[in-house]
């Protein structure tokens, strides 16, 4: 059976009484989040109840500070499949209000937590905040769970190692600079996956065709573009994976300053306008390029596309 989703507290049929749950945006569902949710998968097969998952969207910072709202390492789609795949029986979508916004911490534990989920138990990070003007944490969690009958568990935070050594504890932050920076291979140390697009396929200048190399131009919505260069990575359509040499950024060769995200798929495919389409980041290439002519730039995609069999092999 698979996980229920449920829009807004309107839709709770009835209390998961009992349950153990977990409140957070979950962006990019990394190690730090699946730990919680193995935790609480575990307190929930002990009680014979079910993991509830409670997020929000669109994400607060974009109604708080939308100027300095982060993007988003996932589409909702995206963030509902990766919680089902730790372990969650319920997600509760909440929609972000200001009413919403507006709970004190007290408030969002009584009318929330205790009135709407009856949780036994709360599984949270560290680093947990709640409530207006993020005033509650894990300690007024506990406080709140002794008031309304929940037992509260930190989890500690998750630590890799990068790939030049170092030691990092995984959070959303740490994922979006390394996106940002074009580490895909340390991006998925983070996620436990490959850092994905997903988006429809929309009409480019058709470019690529005429260097005999026709790419895939993914609308990605909001969602945060890897750093320019070019990957080699995965396209998933209709259940298949398939290699492909991925182009992020502008295109210098041909003026055009727009970033765009580009892929070139090593395999035929059917028409692909319209259609959904995901892209596994796997390894980064190389940088972006400015080149004498096209015919040098397709040169150069000659050697991409032999390094994307390489690398993917």
């Amino acid at each position: 059976m698979g996980m229920q989703v449920i829009r807004g507290l309107d839709g709770l049929a009835e209390r998961p009484t009992g349950c153990a749950a977990a409140v957070g945006n979950f962006d990019g569902v990394h190690l730090g989040h699946q730990r919680i949710l193995g935790l609480a998968r575990q307190l929930a097969d002990r009680d014979s109840g079910k993991v509830v998952a409670v997020t929000f969207e669109p994400p607060p910072a974009r109604l708080l500070a939308p100027e300095k709202a982060p993007e988003p390492l996932m589409q909702l789609s995206q963030r509902c499949q990766a919680l089902g795949q730790a372990g969650t029986d319920v997600l509760l979508v909440l929609q972000t209000t200001p009413d919403l916004l507006n709970m004190s911490p007290e408030q969002f534990a009584r009318d929330v937590l205790a009135a709407r989920l009856g949780p036994r138990h709360m599984v949270e990070g560290r680093s947990f905040f709640f409530g207006h003007n993020r005033a509650g944490n894990v300690d007024k969690l506990a406080e709140f769970g002794r008031q309304f009958g929940f037992a509260v568990h930190v989890v500690e935070p998750v630590t890799v190692k990068l790939a030049g050594g170092e030691a990092a504890a995984v959070s959303s932050s740490l994922v979006r600079r390394l996106v940002r920076q074009g580490r895909a291979e340390d991006a998925a140390r983070c996620l436990g996956r490959p850092y994905t697009l997903q988006g429809v396929v929309v009409r480019g200048r058709g470019r690529g065709r005429h260097l005999r190399y026709p790419t895939a131009n993914l609308d990605c919505g909001l969602q945060l573009l890897p750093g320019d260069g070019v990957y080699a990575g995965w396209a998933c359509l209709d259940n298949r994976r398939l290699a492909s040499a991925v182009s992020v950024g502008t295109r210098p060769t041909f003026g055009d300053l727009g970033r765009a995200v580009e892929a070139h798929i090593l395999a035929e495919v059917a028409e692909l306008y319209g259609r959904p389409l995901s892209l596994e980041f796997m390894h980064y290439l190389r940088p972006q390029e400015q080149f004498d002519s096209p015919e040098e730039l397709r040169r150069q995609m000659d050697k991409d596309v032999q390094h994307v069999k390489e690398r993917l092999e």
